[in-house]
């Protein structure tokens, strides 16, 4: 999905959203592509598997997703454990079969090991059998929970906005009391006119979601619905627990607490984990398949080497995709009023098509302004229709310059004191952080290039690594 991005086929002018309205959508569909694999592996993972898994909620805790994270952070953990409680030690530590990786993971079941050992002392695994009678009705107790969190919250509004843990999530709240204030629960739900990014009616300018799934299903399809939808979901927990499938039940149950704060379970995708986790089961029964990718036909020296170059290939693609994702960061919007925009020069690769996009800015706004940084931007403002007195030049070409005299143009001409740069995508998000360090708050209006995509981004990289 990155590459169709830089590709410019999916629209990642978001910030890292790859085609998503929001990036924490993009971190929840990578959360539901990860519970598929575990539930058609039945969780028995490879060393690269386990890896991976790993790299992934690091990803998404990056992508500043935490119910993704924490959710898959469990699913993580109980998969090595069980791996670790199987193999009777850490697995992957035949260093003849494995060489380098036989260490890397005495170090990533450290925390494993620690679980365990408190885990047996203080006998933990004897509650084992009432936590699975506890998750099989998880998802009308996360609902309970809802329900008591959304109503009491007037009375411990103070207590929301002390705790940092829950003042993270105060607004979803407040978004569903002020749902359920707003609409009555019908049998067959309520005609909610949703405006674009999910702003409702009744609240209109400003943002409101529903993103409790439990919440937003119930207003939007009804009691009846509600009660089919969610009555399903706890005769499947049902099922998984005559079936002793306690991955299914944990699976489940973690979807069911996340859906007090998302609302990704209405999306279709979480229907395929029940067809997969319903018709597959046991999907997978041999753990041992877990050793398919040693390295015990290579010699010796070729494991290590093999080692290394994959140690080495992961260091470099997670420098570049650090690169990458910096560069892709800007959360920036087109203003919707007349603004000042900034057109930058030279420096910047700009042409036709920045111009151009600026222009048409201009047109569908009078009372914005332009500053250019050449006389040719300036010419070709004025042939596509835009006044010659709503455009300025400087001769700055540096990004501290232009935005510098920018700036003053701004106070000494009485200009729209917002500034829009226009300029493409992945270059909006270094310009974004020269503006932070001159304390100049800036908009965007980002654009795809014609053509060179890949080597403009290849150059935004090399900047970036070299400070500039």
């Amino acid at each position: 999905m990155f590459f169709l991005s830089l590709l410019g086929i999916i629209d990642n002018n978001r910030g890292n959203a790859f085609g998503f309205i929001y990036k924490t959508d993009y971190v929840s569909f990578l959360l539901t592509m990860a519970m598929i694999a575990i539930a058609l592996t039945d969780g028995w993972f490879t060393w690269l598997g386990e890896l991976g898994l790993i790299c992934l909620d690091a990803y998404m805790l990056w992508l500043h997703g935490k119910t993704g994270f924490a959710s898959l952070f469990v699913l993580t953990f109980v998969i090595l454990w069980r791996h670790y409680r199987h193999n009777g030690g850490v697995p992957f530590q035949d260093r003849k079969a494995y060489g380098v990786i036989s260490y890397v993971f005495r170090v990533v079941y450290l925390p494993v090991i620690a679980a365990d050992k408190c885990a047996g002392a203080l006998k933990l695994m004897r509650i084992k059998p009432a936590m699975r009678r506890v998750m099989v009705f998880s998802f009308p107790i996360c609902f309970a929970v809802n329900c008591l969190l959304v109503f009491t919250y007037p009375s411990l509004k103070s207590f929301w906005g002390a705790v940092p843990v829950l003042r993270t999530f105060r607004d979803r709240i407040i978004y569903g009391l002020l749902g359920l204030q707003e609409y009555p629960v019908k049998l067959f739900g309520n005609e909610i006119a949703v405006t674009h990014m999910d702003r409702t009616e009744f609240i209109d300018s400003l943002y409101y979601a529903l993103d409790s799934s439990y919440l937003k299903f119930l207003l939007d399809y009804g009691l009846i619905w509600f009660i089919l939808y969610f009555g399903a979901f706890t005769l499947m927990m049902i099922w998984f627990y005559r079936k002793n499938y306690n991955l299914g039940l944990l699976i489940m149950s973690i979807i069911a607490v996340d859906a007090i704060v998302e609302h990704q379970i209405i999306n279709w995708v979480l229907v395929s984990i029940f067809l997969i986790m319903a018709l597959l089961y046991p999907a997978n029964e041999e753990a041992e398949n877990c050793d398919r990718l040693s390295f015990e036909r290579l010699t010796p020296r070729k494991r290590w080497i093999a080692g290394i170059v994959f140690m080495l290939l992961f260091a470099v693609s997670a420098l570049w995709c650090f690169t990458a994702y910096s560069i892709t960061n800007w959360r920036g919007i087109t203003p919707e009023y007349g603004a000042t925009v900034v057109v930058p020069g030279d420096y910047l690769s700009s042409g036709n098509d920045l111009v151009d996009a600026a222009g048409d800015y201009l047109l569908t706004h009078p009372d914005a302004v332009c500053i250019v940084s050449s006389d040719s931007g300036r010419s070709r403002l004025i042939e596509l229709g835009v006044d010659e007195g709503r455009v300025y030049i400087t001769n700055s070409y540096s990004v501290d310059g232009l935005l510098e005299s920018s700036r003053v143009l701004i106070e000494s001409e009485g200009l729209p004191n917002r500034l829009t740069v226009c300029a493409y995508s992945m270059q909006q998000e270094r310009i974004s952080r020269h503006a932070a360090k001159l304390h100049i708050p800036v908009n965007a209006i980002p654009v795809k290039p014609e053509s060179g995509y890949l080597i403009l981004f290849a150059v935004e990289q090399w900047r970036l690594l070299c400070g500039v």
